[in-house]
């Protein structure tokens, strides 16, 4: 880019996510176990010679330049007066308002939620800096509104950037940030997931920082567990197009928790038992045939569906998908929030059905499917003349 130097340019990625087992439960200290997804949001940040903010969100076909005089009131904030950038502190409701009031403007609702996130994220990382001007494009290689954690992968991802950019923590092109530094990224990121879902569990900013394979439980110390051994077992994501909103339904189970307490922990006790039943198969993964794996998990991915329909969470088009492959002789539950978004199938080895035969069934019925890897890399930063790189930001 003109007017650039290279050192001041950082182009990063954080991948999506999928719960394999725990949806919901999680919320309430009990433990979900969720991977990394090998579809990622990408953003290439440039510092820039003024003070302004401009910002290219390429899903949403959006260019907006948030100007210095906009930006001054919001950086004479009280929440950020007394801030230590390293020392993570929640957003108030006063600071995310007049964020909002500066970006309101003729955009989709999410759009203008992924705006704020990332001014928020800005006025953080450039508070200790004289010269805050900066550019910013985003693009996702994740389908929205489909549990698959892409708001947690975006505010990883521009948590990152920024961050680097503004030098509060470092950037090497093909390399993670260390430890320290995706603690702080993963805590501002949980800090603006916030701002998009409310009460969220924090599992996915910590799949999308940390990358792999982890348990998540709230009420733990620490709550994050790297799971080191995990079995290379094929899954099948099947998005069934039907968008929704995770606070939305987590409202509903907590409506449903509020009125039938014992009843919800019956079945969140429930699942925190089969995500720790996983957790034991997985550690013994090696030392079983994997025939007897692959059986032991789909009991696990039955019982999980059967709670979770008992909460409430299910939608039709998730239990056409569990018919569809259980016509096939395979086992799937839906995964993130339900009430649409997107199933998890199992892919058995010694399944008699192709996988063509599979995904064809099921994009009969109207839906997109992928084989997905799963437990690959978390938050990264990329060299500007990736192939990749080149293709996503020209």
């Amino acid at each position: 880019r003109k007017g650039i130097t290279r050192d001041l340019m950082v182009i990063c990625s954080a991948p999506g996510k999928v719960i394999l087992f725990g949806e919901h439960s999680v919320v309430y200290n009990r433990t979900a176990i969720a991977a990394a997804l090998g579809l990622r949001v990408y953003a290439d940040v440039a510092r820039s010679e003024g003070d302004d903010l401009e910002i290219e969100l390429r899903d949403f076909d959006v260019k907006v330049t948030i100007t210095s005089p906009q930006l001054n009131p919001l950086r004479e904030s009280d929440f950020l007066k007394n801030l230590q950038v390293k020392s993570v502190t929640p957003f108030t409701a006063d600071f995310i308002a007049n964020v909002r009031s500066t970006c309101s403007g003729n955009i989709s609702a999410t759009a203008e939620q992924a705006i704020v996130i990332l001014m928020c994220l800005y006025l953080v990382a450039s508070k200790d800096t004289q010269q805050k001007g900066l550019k910013i494009r985003v693009k996702s290689l994740l389908p929205v509104g489909m549990g698959l954690g892409s708001s947690g992968a975006y505010s990883v991802c521009v948590a990152n950037g920024l961050l680097a950019a503004f030098d509060v923590i470092s950037s090497q092109p093909g390399q993670a940030p260390n430890d320290t530094e995706k603690h702080l990224i993963n805590n501002w990121a949980f800090e603006t997931e916030k701002i998009a879902h409310g009460t969220p569990s924090g599992i996915d900013n910590s799949v999308s920082t940390f990358g792999g394979t982890l348990t998540l439980t709230k009420s733990s110390t620490p709550p994050i567990t790297i799971l080191e051994k995990i079995p290379t077992v094929e899954f099948l994501l099947t998005n069934t197009r039907v968008e929704r909103k995770t606070s939305e339904w987590v409202g509903k189970v907590r409506n449903f928790f509020q009125e039938s307490p014992d009843e919800a922990n019956g079945h969140f006790d429930a699942i925190h038992r089969i995500s720790l039943d996983a957790v034991q198969l997985f550690a013994e993964a090696e030392t079983i045939p994997r025939s007897q794996l692959e059986s032991k998990l789909e009991v696990l991915i039955d019982e999980n569906m059967k709670h979770l329909r008992a909460i409430g969470v299910s939608h039709p088009v998730l239990e056409k998908v569990c018919q569809v492959t259980a016509e096939m002789g395979l086992h799937s539950k839906l995964t993130g929030a339900g009430g649409g978004g997107c199933a998890l199938t199992l892919v058995n080895a010694e399944s008699k059905v192709s996988r063509d035969e599979l995904m064809s069934r099921l994009e009969k019925e109207g839906f997109q499917c992928f084989l997905v890897d799963i437990g690959g890399m978390g938050v990264m930063n990329h060299h500007a003349d990736d192939e990749k790189i080149k293709q996503l930001f020209p």
